[in-house]
């Protein structure tokens, strides 16, 4: 289902083999792992900071 889905969204040819979707896959995938390794730091210290000041204004 994937393969076919890449397939088809990179316009492959109808017998593209394991090699060439893998690959294509490989790369989706670390984009994605690259991305929220990006994402997290800036997200951590502006989650850490608005709960920093509301946890210091309740008491």
């Amino acid at each position: 289902m994937f393969s076919r889905c890449v397939a088809k969204f990179f316009a492959l040819e109808p017998k593209a083999n394991a090699i060439e979707t893998g690959i294509i896959a490989a790369l989706i995938a670390t984009a994605l792992v690259v991305s929220v390794i990006a994402v997290r730091e800036p997200l951590t210290s502006l989650y850490s900071s608005v709960v920093g000041t509301s946890v210091v204004s309740v008491r």
